[in-house]
């Protein structure tokens, strides 16, 4: 029966082993897929038919619209070579660089227009020379698109299907003729910049103007008023009445002051309150009417005017830490030599608004605010500011703070019992203990298959978990108690658990079962062992045992639980040697000889390495086995002996 159970054992994972492999080669389809081949092929012709209608919007002058065009094209094709991406990458990044440069080209163009138009030759000259460098720029930028239009088409060309041959050469051609609009761009700029140089040297001949500018007082408070004043002369010498001169504060136009009849202007500005140490002021010309064919414009040099304010200095204090949901304290302090009473205070954290208060006459402020309760934990941007007093010509000022949130973390008192007898529930008990308040928690035991949970009340709990019918007989089981709390500012905490299970009535099953099945078993023995429960050693294994050469072999009698062992051994060894065709030789000792088996013994290699342990320590010591030594070496013994019978060939 047992020889036919190993037969039947090897058919088995024979055949689990073919399957195996057949399945494996089934999967493994060594050709390509025709619908995934077509697929690889798709991007061509789009593609091209995409990069056309994107030059076409460039040479129109749609450059943002070019741009938006450029990123819907996905490059994200990982069936294709790395230098055919490489190649639509460069390509890409070639005409967003045009777009950008022929962006710039047209601002400034513009620029020049109006300057020139305004007879500013002055403000003009340098803008014209920069749109000359933009126009090289974008022609050099053109002609690299221009070759690596070639490039691509080059690359592309063992990607095109012969059925898609005629309708790819025809994106081909929209695509070459697209370029060709490009550089027919760069003709029309560089006969629009020829037309601007030439009106510049047509108004070089108009007469120059000079525009001189006093500024009385050089330093004033803010809001406060200054004079200005000068002359406009035309040709050096000639004075120009009744002309408009525009009067800039920091580049922008502020007021219009009017030449009289020996061209010198006067006006009143009110300075703005701005808290600037100081502004910059200018006065300009631009011809009008019929000056324009005769006069060029021209600006006078900058003067400035000192702003005297009251500086304004804010000091905060914020606690150290804060908690989601809970009210917190902010205070600080105005120092100004102006107004410090009703300054208005502005508070706002990670960019939104979130607080307002106003200071007392002292320039004291003091406001408590309650933390939103999603506020998350980690640093947050706190920034605060006072606004300008622009009646005491008090200046505004901000400060930043970095406030930390963080969260409470609960600490947990556990009452649990070591041993439990099933099935009797588990029951575990606890204190909670928390700096801030902790109301309306929940306390959840869980272990595998099983979890209960029992509110928190004034920091305490009780928890009651009835385990399910288990197979295990007895062992420590894990337990995991978590606290759930409901306020924002506590976070969750949790503890492990381990309990000694006795399950009662899976041991009483099988005791009920297993002392019958004993107490037959020991009727139908047939022949009782002999003292100790050790089997006499039979004559061929004494034999075997005592003519065996080893090194280092010393004189052992094999009698009693020492023989006992050494007969287990030695008779496993004629099974482990028929088995692996590995044969013990004179001069290996026990040690060496399962060193050169192991890899052959396969499950049996475990019970074989403690045999040789056991009979080592009694062949080479003067050690005294116990019976139980003796009787786990005849079972070491028989487990090598089912694992041989098993592998063993059928004869």
């Amino acid at each position: 029966m047992k020889r036919l159970a190993a037969i039947s054992l090897s058919i088995i994972l024979i055949s689990l082993a073919s399957w195996g492999a057949i399945t494996a080669a089934t999967n493994n389809i060594p050709h390509e897929n025709p619908s995934t081949t077509e697929t690889r092929f798709a991007f061509v012709l789009p593609s091209l038919l995409h990069y056309s209608e994107i030059l076409n919007q460039v040479a129109k002058g749609d450059y943002s619209e070019a741009r938006a065009l450029i990123q819907q094209l996905n490059l994200d094709y990982a069936h294709l070579p790395e230098e055919i991406r490489f190649i639509m990458a460069r390509y890409n990044d070639l005409i967003t660089e045009l777009t950008q440069k022929l962006d710039r080209l047209d601002g400034t163009l513009d620029e020049c227009e109006v300057l020139l138009s305004q007879n500013k030759l002055e403000d003009a000259r340098p803008k014209l020379s920069q749109a000359k460098w933009l126009i090289d720029e974008a022609a050099g930028i053109v002609e690299d698109t221009s070759k690596a239009t070639d490039e691509l088409l080059h690359r592309l060309a063992p990607f095109i299907p012969p059925q898609e041959v005629r309708v790819v050469n025809e994106a081909k051609a929209r695509l070459y003729k697209a370029v060709e609009r490009l550089k027919e761009l760069e003709s029309w700029y560089r006969d629009k910049l020829q037309s601007f140089e030439t009106t510049m040297e047509e108004k070089e001949e108009l007469l120059s103007t000079e525009v001189t500018l006093d500024v009385n007082p050089a330093e004033v408070w803010v809001g406060g008023s200054v004079y200005v004043s000068g002359t406009l002369k035309a040709d050096g010498n000639t004075p120009l009445g009744t002309r408009d001169i525009s009067i800039l504060l920091d580049g922008r136009y502020f007021t219009t002051a009017t030449t009289i009849n020996n061209g010198s202007f006067m006006a009143m500005v009110d300075i703005p309150y701005h808290y600037v140490p100081e502004m910059i002021v200018r006065a300009s010309y631009v011809p009008k009417g019929e000056d324009k064919d005769i006069f060029l414009a021209s600006s006078s040099p900058t003067e400035r005017i000192t702003m005297l304010f009251h500086s304004t200095q804010l000091g905060v204090e914020i606690p150290e830490e804060v908690y989601p949901g809970l009210p917190m304290e902010v205070s600080g302090r105005v120092t100004s030599e102006g107004n410090l009473a009703n300054r208005d205070i502005r508070a706002s954290l990670g960019g939104e608004s979130f607080f307002q208060a106003v200071t007392d006459e002292y320039g004291l402020f003091r406001y408590q605010v309650t933390l939103s309760p999603h506020a998350w934990v980690g640093e947050h941007k706190l920034s605060l500011s006072v606004a300008p007093e622009d009646n005491s010509c008090s200046a505004g000022c901000s400060v930043d703070k970095t406030l930390t949130v963080v969260k409470a973390m609960p600490q947990i008192e556990v009452h649990a019992p070591t041993i439990v007898v099933l099935p009797r529930p588990i029951e575990v008990s606890g204190e909670i203990y928390s700096d801030l308040p902790l109301q309306g928690a929940v306390a959840i035991l869980e272990t595998e298959g099983a979890i209960t949970q029992a509110a928190v009340e004034n920091g305490r709990f009780q928890a009651c978990l009835h385990l399910p019918f288990q197979f295990s007989l007895v062992g420590f089981q894990e337990f995991r108690l978590s606290i759930k709390p409901i306020e924002p500012w506590q976070l969750p905490a949790g503890t492990g658990i381990r309990i000694f299970v006795i399950n009662a009535p899976l041991l009483g099953i099988i005791l009920a079962v297993a002392i019958p099945l004993g107490i037959v078993s020991i009727r139908k023995r047939r022949r009782p062992r002999s003292e100790g429960g050790i089997s006499p050693i039979p004559p061929e294994v004494r034999s075997f045992a005592e003519n065996t050469p080893l090194l280092h072999k010393p004189e052992t009698k094999l009698e009693g639980t020492t023989g006992t062992i050494l007969q287990a051994y030695f008779r496993t060894v004629k099974g482990v040697e028929k088995m692996t065709r590995i044969f013990m030789k004179p001069q290996m000792t026990l040690g060496e000889f399962l060193k050169e088996v192991t890899p052959k013994l396969s499950s049996a290699a475990e019970a074989f390495a403690e045999l040789t342990n056991l009979a080592e320590r009694v062949l080479y010591s003067p050690y005294t086995p116990e019976k139980d030594e003796a009787l786990r070496a005849e079972q070491l013994a028989s487990q090598v002996r089912r694992t041989w019978l098993i592998m063993s060939p059928v004869p």
